[in-house]
């Protein structure tokens, strides 16, 4: 049998963690949720109760942008690959929602279950210079949700002092946090910092991958553990550990074929924050994302619109093939 494992990072709202899993619920789904360790998965628990729902017990604290996000992720997919069911491992966030039915997602990654659904870029492609080398080669401290201080090598006095004002902010952040260890990271920006690949890629945090490639993914992070270590310095690891490492491991990309993400999401809006948070006047958008075969979409917020409760998915367009070509090595 053809399964859907839903992996799911939540972290509050316990009611739309409950819509989504309710929308998703059928035969074929097995659920695999991380609540953030300084959220109270009682919450959680009292409200979503099923035999194939399971909450890791193994919970870390995660922060946005933070390494923390992989692995609680690579928590998920040991635990949905220790179940033993074929099938998809989609990762979800608790700000996701369906666009389609669930008999149309099973029809449609059942009928490309050697298909990886993952965007994936060249790391120039996907970022700005400027941020290509935040993200490779400085050395980045989370202090908590959107506040993080990024250095980049120290090599030497010119070095230092043009980098001083974002040392200055880190010592500072240190004191005023009280995370006085953290000063010991100090010795981390005089390193050179180098690549675990010669090639690197990045693209949306939001998967849909086959059992083979996770569990491909999982094996080399476990025998390659510096592979991971080497991201924790790193500004949202999460868009770029898991498309470099796929498009690195030789076993993978004979296996299976690469085609784009299955979630939506909106970052091209201007003067809202981004992603956009959807709202009951986005619904003409939501149902052309469903047209061009996305199927989910984020984010959504239960307290400034609850509309998806009742719209979504959207009643209609029935999602068949897969137009996308696979995405090159190269």
């Amino acid at each position: 049998m053809y399964y859907k494992l839903y992996l799911i990072l939540a972290h509050d709202k316990p009611l739309q963690l409950q819509a989504l899993v309710s929308k998703l619920n059928d035969d074929h789904s097995i659920f695999i949720i991380h609540i953030d360790k300084d959220s109270t998965i009682s919450n959680f628990k009292s409200i979503i109760n099923s035999d194939n729902v399971y909450f890791l017990e193994n919970r870390l604290s995660c922060i946005w942008g933070n390494v923390s996000i992989v692995r609680a992720t690579l928590l998920l997919i040991e635990f949905a690959l220790n179940l033993g069911k074929d099938g998809h491992l989609i990762l979800l966030s608790g700000a996701c929602m369906p666009l389609v039915s669930n008999a149309a997602i099973t029809n449609f990654l059942s009928a490309n279950k050697n298909v990886n659904f993952i965007d994936i870029y060249k790391a120039e492609q996907f970022l700005d210079p400027e941020e290509s080398s935040r993200r490779f080669f400085s050395y980045t401290t989370h202090f908590r949700p959107r506040l993080a201080v990024s250095i980049k090598p120290i090599h030497s006095i010119s070095s230092f002092l043009y980098e001083l004002k974002r040392v200055i902010k880190f010592v500072l952040l240190v004191v005023a946090e009280e995370r006085y260890n953290e000063l010991v990271n100090l010795k981390e920006f005089t390193q050179k910092r180098t690549s675990f690949f010669s090639k690197n890629y990045g693209g949306s945090q939001w998967w849909a991958l086959t059992r083979s490639t996770a569990m491909a993914i999982l094996n080399h992070t476990k025998n390659n553990p510096e592979h991971l270590n080497q991201y924790t310095f790193t500004h949202a690891p999460d868009e770029i550990f898991f498309q470099t490492l796929v498009m690195n491991l030789p076993e993978v990309l004979k296996k299976v074929a690469f085609k784009p993400s299955l979630t939506y999401a909106n970052w091209s809006r201007k003067g809202v924050h981004l992603p956009v948070t959807f709202k009951r006047e986005d619904l003409n958008e939501l149902a052309g994302a469903k047209s061009e075969n996305y199927l989910f979409a984020r984010k959504f917020d239960i307290g400034v619109d609850d509309f998806f409760i009742t719209e979504l998915p959207i009643v209609g367009h029935s999602t068949e093939t897969v137009t996308s070509k696979p995405i090159s090595a190269s």
